[in-house]
């Protein structure tokens, strides 16, 4: 009796270690010529689109293979991100998220996946800060101003955003929190509808991310008043920070990463990182960013974590401070 309980030990050991040989040589030879889809949870044109569309090419090239991206937007990016959660972990299905996906974890309790366990990290991929910016109406005009209007005015100060729970409307919650005066938000059902409202005067400001904001401000019909990243933006150079406005704490990038599903080989992994990483610092890739106001990223799957993992937390304290909710 032990000695066949010992026979299909060795038996099936043998089949684990066949099973692992197969398993490394696929990997060896991914992509095998597959097609690869970069799933893209958000509408067509958007920042996370035009710059998941600038690696398509260079990134076919390196992986000797066809990369497309699919859009997939609704939800707030739940529906494509989970249809990258249930698609197979071997690689060829990929996630282009951003900051909503770390929102998310707090705003939808009920959702059918998690981020931090369901998926994996591949790379970190580029970053855009976010700008204040005010109709000119408004009397205000500089950060100092604008927060001595608003605590002078609690609650009666409007901000527009595309939507409950996006990047503008929990910036705005942010920026009440820290200057300890509430603001009014006025949701609309995209961007686009927020846009014109600033435009007819209809709300007084919002947080909108610099290359979206860019023009208008350029032709003098928003005023900026500060940018939300640690460093001024280039395509900004005299407008202040928010802390060199005199509001601290107010870190905001809008930013983009490359997720896998859970269960994708590290060898996989670690292969599109590589990658991908190698675009981000070549000269053209940097310059076709730099133009369009983003940063290059990078810094493979540990990087992605860490900063995921932060990004969760800072929206959570935002999410629960200010009551924020989806129902």
């Amino acid at each position: 009796m032990r000695r066949r309980v010992g026979v299909t030990g060795l038996l099936a050991g043998l089949l684990a270690l066949s099973c692992l040989g197969g398993t490394a040589q696929a990997q060896d030879n991914w992509p095998n010529g597959q097609v690869i889809r970069i799933v893209v949870p958000f509408a067509p044109g958007g920042t996370v689109d035009i710059v998941t569309r600038m690696l398509v090419q260079p990134l076919s090239e390196a992986l000797k293979t066809t990369v497309i991206v699919e859009n997939k937007p609704g939800a707030g990016t739940n529906l494509g991100t989970e249809q990258v959660v249930r698609a197979a972990p071997d690689g060829l299905t990929l996630l282009v998220g951003g900051i909503p996906n770390a929102i998310n974890e707090t705003l939808y309790p009920k959702l059918n996946f998690k981020v931090q366990t369901d998926m994996v990290g591949v790379t970190l991929v580029a970053s855009l800060p976010n700008v204040l910016v005010v109709n000119p109406e408004v009397p205000a005009k500089t950060l100092a101003e604008f927060v001595a209007l608003n605590k002078a005015n609690p609650g009666k100060i409007t901000f527009a955003s595309g939507g409950i729970g996006t990047s503008p409307h929990l910036c705005a919650a942010m920026f009440g929190l820290e200057i300890g005066a509430p603001n009014t938000h006025v949701p609309y059902r995209g961007s686009a509808p927020a846009i014109r409202s600033w435009l007819a005067g209809q709300v007084q400001a919002q947080f909108d991310s610099v290359g979206s904001a860019l023009g208008q401000i350029q032709a003098g019909k928003l005023r900026a008043l500060a940018v939300t990243s640690d460093k001024r933006a280039p395509q900004l150079p005299d407008v202040p920070t928010m802390a060199e406005g005199g509001v601290n704490n107010f870190v905001v990038d809008s930013w983009s990463a490359l997720m896998a599903p859970k269960g994708t080989p590290p060898a996989i992994l670690n292969r599109i990182a590589t990658e991908v990483d190698r675009i981000l610092a070549s000269p053209a890739i940097q310059k076709l960013f730099a133009d369009r106001g983003y940063a290059a990223m990078g810094g493979g799957p540990d990087a992605y974590r860490k900063y995921m993992d932060a990004e969760i937390e800072k929206w959570a304290k935002v999410i629960k401070s200010a009551n924020v909710s989806v129902n």
